[in-house]
């Protein structure tokens, strides 16, 4: 529930500074995150495929597996539109 509040709290903010989509990104292994976000309103918009790859090189700690024993390797991209262009 705490994500939840803290995401309900960060499209407030951007809402009242009139913000017109908010953008978000997680690892191929949260796919909780992503049920998560799509139930909130989010849609996948992109995968970046291999963009761990690049991310190791700035952050080499990254670990080469996340939850679930998965492979990182992918990004996924998520975007919610908050406010209608007029």
């Amino acid at each position: 529930m705490f994500l939840n509040a803290v995401i309900n709290k960060v499209e407030e903010e951007v809402k009242e500074k009139k913000v017109t989509k908010i953008w978000l990104v997680t690892t191929n292994d949260n796919y909780e995150a992503a049920i998560f976000y799509i139930k909130k309103g989010y849609r996948l918009i992109a995968v970046h495929k291999d963009a761990l790859d690049v991310s190791r090189k700035l952050k080499p700690q990254i670990p080469l597996k996340g939850k679930h024993n998965i492979f990182l390797q992918d990004e996924w991209e998520f975007e919610k539109l908050l406010l209608q262009h007029y």
